[in-house]
């Protein structure tokens, strides 16, 4: 498949999905709260929701308190702060393949991953196709999503009525940011660039890839990767990746009740200075501040 096609399943994926009437298939995890923002060994856990749109194949979601899996068709959402492992499997001759949006109250990416071996299941399979789509809608979806969070176990209708609307809305946000993309650029190496915002969402914050980890999974050199970067968005590839660090860390600055020390390591800076240097130069404000002042706004 090539990216139109990769474009055109992510639209009819969604749409379907849309479409549905059957709430069997659609399920919701909500985390421990003994579990939840804990950096358990071996577990991931990310800053953004996490809805996971099974095309074809099977996922396996270990939690620390429970299992799902995961079969054509069915839907989960993981909530920020869920710690969880992934393992892909291929299922009834098909390989794995499925459609993840990750979202954020300021990003949504949505991209297709995929086993590229049927016969050989992997553990969380690379995303093949990628498209970070541009919104004005993001807070509405990120408020849409943490009232599916809480909806009851019961009212499956209402849960799916409420990421249904969401999905419509993914899909036409989607398909005008897809043909703005396409009319502004066909310029060779944006779609490298895709890939590596892609892998640096994907990744929780203390194993977000280094650049020259990044380089070698798209097959370019680091250099040219860094130029490449900077040429398509006009901002050096470091600096993009400190300062999606620091948009999840103002996350579980409101969302935890985390030491700014602890904070820090979870996001991926090797000491509590630097990380308060660093986040002070994107936010304006230092982490105890930006805490005490958005609290004090609640």
């Amino acid at each position: 498949m090539d990216d139109m096609d990769y474009s055109i399943l992510m639209l009819k994926t969604l749409k379907e999905f849309s479409c549905r009437e059957n709430t069997d298939k659609t399920m919701i995890f909500r985390p421990h709260p003994e579990s939840c923002w804990e950096n358990l060994p071996g577990f991931i856990f990310h800053t953004s929701y996490e809805i996971f749109f099974q095309i074809d194949g099977g996922c396996r979601f270990v939690f620390p308190h429970e299992n799902i899996v995961i079969h054509p068709g069915d839907v989960i959402i993981v909530p920020p702060g869920s710690p969880h492992k992934e393992y892909a499997f291929n299922e009834d001759g098909r390989r794995f393949r499925n459609l993840l949006a990750i979202l954020s109250a300021s990003s949504l990416t949505i991209h297709i991953a995929e086993s590229h071996r049927p016969r050989h299941p992997s553990w969380k399979p690379d995303p093949v196709s990628v498209e970070h789509v541009k919104t004005s809608r993001y807070k509405l979806y990120w408020e849409l999503a943490k009232n599916a969070e809480h909806v009851v176990h019961e009212n499956k209708l209402l849960l799916l009525r409420t990421l249904q609307a969401m999905t419509a809305m993914f899909r036409d946000d989607l398909e005008v940011s897809r043909q703005a993309r396409v009319a502004q650029s066909a310029q060779e190496g944006h779609y490298k660039v895709d890939m590596v915002k892609a892998l640096i969402s994907w990744n929780p914050p203390p194993d977000m890839p280094t650049v020259s980890e990044l380089a070698r999974r798209v097959g370019l050199s680091a250099n040219y990767l860094s130029g490449l970067f900077r040429q398509h968005t006009g901002e050096p590839l470091k600096t993009y990746m400190n300062r999606i660090r620091v948009e999840r860390a103002e996350n579980m600055l409101l969302s935890t009740n985390k030491s700014i020390a602890e904070i820090a390591w979870m996001c991926g800076f090797r000491d509590a200075a630097y990380f308060s240097r660093i986040f002070e130069r994107y936010a304006g404000i230092k982490p105890f501040e930006y805490r005490f002042r958005h609290t004090l706004e609640k």
